[in-house]
């Protein structure tokens, strides 16, 4: 191990400016994960309200074109499906893989 003989004479001015370097350089780091993550969010959010949207619209256009209810409905539990399936999906690829076995 290295040891000072007396600990008065170092200089500490130099750890000062590595710290404010550091704690600057950390901030930074944070910002742009916590904005990469909520861009993240906004785009998997937005991706879900499009699909409903063309859910919604399909249902619309199916009702205005005469198609009977029972396959209207049909159309409607295939389309709510895969958005359960799209949800699980991104659940499943957020999750850690020793989780994923479980």
């Amino acid at each position: 191990a290295c040891t000072l003989k007396d600990p008065s004479k170092l200089e500490v001015s130099k750890f000062q400016q590595i710290s404010g370097f550091l704690k600057a350089v950390v901030g930074l780091l944070l910002g742009f994960f916590l904005s990469n993550s909520v861009q993240r969010w906004y785009n998997c959010t937005n991706g879900f309200l499009e699909l409903f949207d063309a859910i919604r619209s399909l249902h619309m256009q199916l009702n205005a074109l005469g198609v009977p209810k029972e396959r209207i409905y049909l159309v409607l539990r295939y389309c709510i499906v895969s958005a359960h399936c799209l949800n699980n999906d991104l659940t499943e690829s957020a999750m850690l893989l020793k989780e994923r076995k479980e």
